[in-house]
């Protein structure tokens, strides 16, 4: 996603080995050490269990906060 326009002018983190990297872009942020970001159209995570956490965060968006913490609660999240 890096190398196409899709992130340009928006904010967003990566896994923590990925940073330096993808620092060396300009067309975008990278902010560390946070699990996800969301930018109203983009949402980007820093690795498998932040990408878990940014699903439920996601569900919760879309069928309230109730409903995600059952699905993380039944799939033993947290």
């Amino acid at each position: 996603m890096a190398k196409t326009n899709i992130l340009n002018g928006e904010e967003i983190t990566t896994h923590w080995n990925s940073v330096a990297d993808l620092k060396l872009e300009k067309h975008f942020k990278v902010v560390e050490n946070v699990p996800f970001t969301d930018n109203g159209k983009i949402m980007t995570s820093a690795g498998v269990s932040s990408g878990i956490d940014l699903c439920l965060y996601f569900f919760g968006k879309l069928y309230g906060k109730e409903k995600a913490k059952k699905v993380a609660k039944y799939i033993e999240w947290k």
